[in-house]
């Protein structure tokens, strides 16, 4: 065992506070949870909540762990689209990013 210490460092949140508001109503409507039960930083994205929404069924009868990835990406991305209207590219994205994406694509559906 060493005598060193050892330091826990968290990314900044400084461009997800700017998106506090939007970040909460996101994971309450895709996921369900509340605020304060869960960590987001600047260098949260939204697979870094897989494999939540599936069920312990759906893991089970994949046949291997790109199959339960696939069959999320298609989930998370589905519901998404479903309660915004936009659907990203993939779930490798980062909370701050999408959270910009889909204020423009509001902004621009308000426009027209």
């Amino acid at each position: 065992m060493s005598n060193r210490e050892e330091n826990v460092k968290i990314a900044t949140a400084e461009r997800v506070e700017c998106f506090e508001k939007e970040i909460e109503a996101f994971l309450r409507e895709v996921f369900g949870l509340e605020a304060g039960c869960y960590l987001v930083t600047d260098l949260s994205s939204l697979g870094d909540f897989f494999p939540m929404g599936l069920t312990s069924e759906d893991v089970d009868s994949a046949q291997s762990l790109s199959e339960v990835h696939e069959m999320w990406d298609r989930w998370v991305l589905g519901r998404i689209e479903a309660a915004y209207g936009v659907r990203p590219a993939q779930t490798a994205v980062l909370l701050a990013d999408l959270m910009w994406m889909l204020g423009q694509a509001k902004a621009a559906s308000t426009r027209h």
